[in-house]
Order: C-alpha cells, then sequence, then structure tokens
C-alpha cells in the first residue's frame, strides 16, 4: 500500500487499506480517493489535541498584512550546496529526505545555529492542491519543508519541546509540464551525489 501513496492517491483494496489508513499519523484530504476518514488540516486538532495550539500549522499567510523586517540579517545557508548522499524514506503520505549534519541555517531571525534535518514534500493528485500552507487563502499544487532542529538538540523529539527548537523552510511550487521524474517505488532509497 505504501507505494500506491506515493503519487497522491490509494487504490484501495478492502480491509488492508482501511487497515493501513487508520495507522496514518495525518493526511490531506485530496490524497485519498476511496475513504472518508482522512480528515483535512482544519479537522486536525479535533483527531489530534496537540494540533490545535496557536502555532501550529496550516499558516494562511495574507500578503496585505506582511510587514518586511530589513533589519534581520539574510539567512546564511551552509552546506546546501555541498553534494552529499542522502537516504530516501516512504512514510506513507510523503517521501522524507534525510541529510547529513553538515547542512545548516543560521541568520534571519533565527536565535542560534541549525542542522537540517530531512525536508520532504506535500502534494495533491489528479490537479488538485497539495500544499500545506496558504498565500491569500490560495493552496498550491506542491510544498517543499526543510526541517532544522536548534543546536545542539540530537532530534526532532528533543527540539519540539524549545519553542525555537525547530526551523522549517517552506517553499509552494506551481505545475508546469514533465520533467521526467524518478519514480520510487521501495521504502527506502539512497541517492548519491544530490544537491540542494
Amino acid at each position: 500500500l505504501h507505494q500506491h501513496l506515493l503519487d497522491g492517491h490509494v487504490q484501495c483494496s478492502g480491509v488492508e487499506a482501511v487497515k493501513e489508513l487508520d495507522k496514518a499519523q495525518w493526511c490531506y484530504q485530496s490524497q485519498y480517493s476511496c475513504d472518508d476518514t482522512c480528515k483535512d488540516p482544519s479537522h486536525w486538532a479535533a483527531q489530534f489535541p496537540s494540533c490545535g495550539g496557536l502555532r501550529q500549522s496550516p499558516i494562511n499567510i495574507v500578503t496585505s498584512k506582511v510587514h518586511v523586517n530589513s533589519a534581520l540579517p539574510p539567512f546564511d545557508f551552509i552546506g546546501h550546496t555541498d553534494v552529499i548522499n542522502i537516504t530516501v524514506e516512504n512514510k506513507g503520505h510523503s517521501a522524507h529526505f534525510h541529510l547529513p549534519q553538515s547542512v545548516r541555517l543560521t541568520g534571519g531571525a533565527l536565535p542560534g545555529h541549525y542542522r537540517a534535518a530531512q525536508f520532504h514534500f506535500h502534494w495533491g493528485g489528479s490537479g488538485r492542491p497539495g500544499s500545506e500552507h496558504t498565500i491569500d487563502g490560495e493552496r498550491f499544487p506542491m510544498e517543499l519543508h526543510i526541517v532544522h532542529i536548534k543546536e545542539p538538540y540530537g532530534s526532532l523529539a528533543e527540539a519540539e519541546h524549545d519553542m525555537a527548537g525547530i526551523a522549517l523552510l517552506a517553499f509552494l511550487f506551481e505545475v508546469i509540464d514533465s520533467l521526467g521524474f524518478i519514480s520510487i517505488t521501495a521504502l527506502s532509497l539512497k541517492i548519491l551525489k544530490m544537491t540542494l
């Protein structure tokens, strides 16, 4: 079943598919075409109370209310253009690309140094939007998250207890003509010599 989730759709086959969906941590309604137990982000807090706080995803960026702080220093991306070896893990709802500890982020309003732990994508299927966040209420076909952990924390579990423990960079994408993407059919895959 996990292999069928990557393209944004589930090809359901009886009880086994429902059992797998029950194990999901969360999901987007647009990702599933054969089961209505999956709730979209506006309903996450009902199923997962920790998603009901004031500093939660999804975030709607209202451009008319955005203020630029030109006093902030630029971000310093360390190791983001290096050639690296990474492991890709199929999470069922997304693919996670685990990054080496040499990839770091500082600057902006960040209160220290952050290590990039992984990046992953959120996408919809069959022309439906899949982004978690919105701009002026508009969802996008795909969103990339690069997840950073504040040093010296060693894991997301440790960092999430600090309000400044996790820094996430989000990028929203539009659809263009096919570029010949790689098809991933395994639960884990190593990609050699890739740059961010």
